[in-house]
């Protein structure tokens, strides 16, 4: 088995905990927030791994990719950057809960471009298969 299949099940992991924390957005706000700063804690890491065993930059910008494969390195990096107010927007939340309703629609909007672009770089990660 290609060594990089394991980094598919930990992202189809990630992913899964994602929607789960998605799921439980209504009824159980420290579920939410855990399953989904757990997402995004492997997610980062995956990038974080992927660089330093694979060259994840070089490849994308020394190798020929397929307009697919473009497409899953674009949709999966605007996730992982937008993780980051996402996250700090969803931390004040928490733990201010009176914190101002703006935060909130800033927090739920970003949060739902942010997994579109994780759901569509999840969808086009299986492009990066005919690489190996």
């Amino acid at each position: 088995m290609n060594g990089l299949y394991p980094h598919y099940l930990l992202a189809s992991f990630a992913f899964a905990l994602l929607l789960a924390g998605f799921g439980l957005r209504k009824r159980s706000r420290y579920g939410h927030a855990g399953l989904m700063a757990a997402g995004m804690a492997i997610d980062l890491a995956l990038v974080l791994v992927l660089q330093l065993t694979k060259d994840a930059v070089g490849t994308v910008a020394g190798e020929s990719l397929s307009v697919w494969q473009y497409a899953h390195v674009s949709a999966s990096t605007t996730a992982v950057i937008l993780y980051v107010p996402v996250f700090s927007l969803g931390w004040i939340r928490l733990r201010q809960p009176s914190a101002p309703a703006k935060l909130r629609t800033l927090h739920r909007r970003l949060g739902y471009i942010a997994l579109t672009f994780r759901a569509l770089g999840f969808l086009f990660m299986f492009s990066m298969l005919s690489r190996h």
